[in-house]
């Protein structure tokens, strides 16, 4: 059974958001060439509906980017595929500008899938932070990376490393709503907050969640000038998952001691 995406706005802003994510895939599978991704169906009101694609990636995180303009076929809705076939389903819909309505992802492949999609709401705004702070930390990475790897590559304790703690600044924290503007214009998540009374949370950024931001150009710095004022990253949590919102895309992480899991 094939799974697909289908047209249900403009092919001009289907478009934008197809490039997007078939960079973000491309990326992906240099990474792993056997990366998964998961569609879910995503709606703000009655008149914006659109699509979230979720990839798996070998640095335990969840890799997430929302498309605008289409979504999945109502039977399709968190459908699992190879990401190399959607890639290639992109790209095809990308040079015939989404002329068919129809974006054939590939074959279903849900049973490789473990654990459920994070929720799309109930996240904790815990604190912003610089694109730059993410792109230094980045470096730093690559260059004691190329000082210490060994025949695996990069040293699993500098991925494992904690590498930047983020913690509320204030008594009281903030309620991050997916259904509100994202924080750029690939972040499934983002917008306005609202005061909230739960308990104040840190956030702990390993070398997993600072290599899958900078591998994947996620938080690399706005060429457009209109886009410098987005230039940082929104990191949230809730009970099961860490999230980063980053200007072209979010990353999940489980948070430590919880039940949520990413495909191995």
């Amino acid at each position: 059974m094939t799974a697909a995406l289908e047209l249900v706005g403009p092919a001009e802003s289907a478009l934008t958001s197809l490039k997007r994510a078939a960079t973000l895939a491309h990326r992906v599978l240099k990474m792993d060439g056997a990366a998964l991704v998961r569609v879910r169906q995503f709606t703000v009101d009655a008149r914006s509906q659109g699509a979230e694609l979720y990839f798996s990636t070998p640095l335990h995180s969840l890799l997430a980017v929302r498309l605008r303009a289409v979504r999945p076929a109502a039977k399709d809705n968190g459908a699992v595929m190879s990401a190399e076939h959607a890639l290639a389903a992109l790209k095809h819909a990308i040079a015939q500008s989404c002329v068919d309505g129809v974006i054939p992802l590939g074959p279903r492949m849900d049973v490789m899938w473990a654990g459920a999609l994070p929720a799309p709401t109930g996240y904790q705004l815990v604190d912003s932070v610089p694109g730059s702070v993410i792109r230094d930390l980045y470096r730093q990475m690559g260059r004691e990376a190329s000082e210490n790897a060994g025949p695996a590559g990069m040293p699993p304790s500098l991925l494992e490393q904690e590498l930047l703690s983020v913690t509320a600044s204030s008594g009281t924290s903030n309620t991050a709503d997916s259904a509100q503007a994202s924080t750029g214009p690939g972040a499934p998540v983002g917008g306005s907050s609202q005061p909230s009374a739960l308990v104040v949370p840190t956030v702990g950024l390993t070398g997993r969640v600072i290599a899958a931001l900078g591998a994947t150009g996620l938080s690399a710095a706005p060429t457009a000038p209109e886009l410098g004022k987005y230039d940082y990253v929104r990191v949230s949590t809730n009970g099961q998952w860490n999230r980063v919102d980053a200007l072209q895309g979010t990353v999940y992480t489980p948070r430590p001691g919880s039940l949520a899991r990413t495909p191995s």
